[in-house]
């Protein structure tokens, strides 16, 4: 990508901080945007509130836009609930393409998430990943709004439009569920699980950004959909294994069967049931541990040349 004018939505960010800095470094003039004006990696910033619809956004200037502001994903969130996901993620997108065509943007990269797919075979033992093959059938209130978000983005007049689905993120500065992880099982909150060889894929920081850069410059890219997973997918074991090893602490050789996780959880089920109030163990956390969500990144090293870095570490 030659040296343009760019805008990166949701610049604040983890993921936002590390595209403006990877975009700076390569000589781009980078225009944050966010809510609230606030310094970092970038030349110039501009406060947009994407669900403000009493004023006109204004592009003018602007080659490229990496659209990443979005309402994170919540793990409590209610089946249906569309509230606030709506808001943010699909009128927000659908007023920030309309600015982008009234300016004339050239480029348009959407960070989309891989929910949009639905929730993968995660109850189920997976024996090959998923891709973009497979249908979207998003399961959650977040998934359904990306996934309508990706349409609007998708049907655009912009001239070239590419939408990024990573699957988990991880990294320096990242303060996400791997981090909370590790830091339970540092304090002796997280059991060893034992291995039910379930597989789920992580994507560090730098790979993503590394997409989005190509995907703003590749014609092949026009139009189409990635998912961006990097190479490593590891079992739950694996990954508290490995988090143990990173973190100096001794190994387990012993771990709690997911048959005695699934039986815990149903009474967490009916307490949940019984007061509406989110419990801290349920039959959806669990799954969340002993699911699989694995998924191939083959279309992205074909089509943007992207190469993933081999990784052996989580924590920064």
């Amino acid at each position: 990508m030659s040296e343009s004018k760019v805008l990166v939505t949701g610049a604040s960010g983890f993921i936002g901080r590390t595209l403006c800095k990877r975009l700076s470094e390569s000589g781009h003039v980078v225009v944050g945007s966010g809510r609230r004006e606030t310094v970092g990696p970038w030349q110039s910033f501009m406060s947009m509130d994407l669900t403000c619809t009493q004023s006109e956004l204004k592009l003018d200037g602007i080659k490229t836009v990496f659209h990443l502001a979005s309402k994170a994903h919540a793990v409590s969130e209610a089946p249906g609930d569309t509230s606030g996901y709506n808001e943010v993620i699909v009128e927000g997108t659908r007023r920030l393409v309309a600015a982008a065509e009234r300016a004339s943007v050239h480029s348009l990269v959407y960070m989309s998430s891989v929910k949009a797919m639905g929730e993968g075979e995660s109850r189920r033992q997976q024996l090959h990943p998923l891709d973009e093959s497979c249908s979207a059938k998003p399961e959650t209130p977040y998934g359904l709004c990306k996934l309508e978000a990706e349409t609007i983005v998708l049907q655009s007049k912009i001239p070239h439009v590419v939408v990024l689905r990573p699957v988990m993120v991880y990294g320096p500065g990242h303060k996400g569920n791997l981090v909370k992880m590790a830091e339970a099982i540092r304090v002796g909150r997280f059991p060893p699980i034992a291995d039910n060889k379930n597989r789920r894929s992580m994507v560090h920081v730098d790979d993503l950004v590394g997409a989005c850069a190509l995907a703003a410059v590749s014609d092949k890219a026009n139009r189409e959909v990635y998912v961006i997973a990097g190479e490593t997918a590891l079992s739950t074991r694996q990954l508290y294994d490995a988090l143990r090893r990173e973190m100096k602490m001794r190994p387990v050789g012993w771990g709690v069967p997911g048959v005695t996780l699934l039986g815990v959880a149903k009474l967490g089920d009916l307490m949940e049931t019984m007061t509406g109030k989110r419990m801290p163990l349920s039959s959806d956390i669990v799954w969340k541990l002993l699911g699989s969500a694995w998924y191939s990144n083959q279309k992205s090293k074909d089509d943007l040349g992207l190469v993933y870095r081999s990784e052996s570490r989580f924590l920064d």
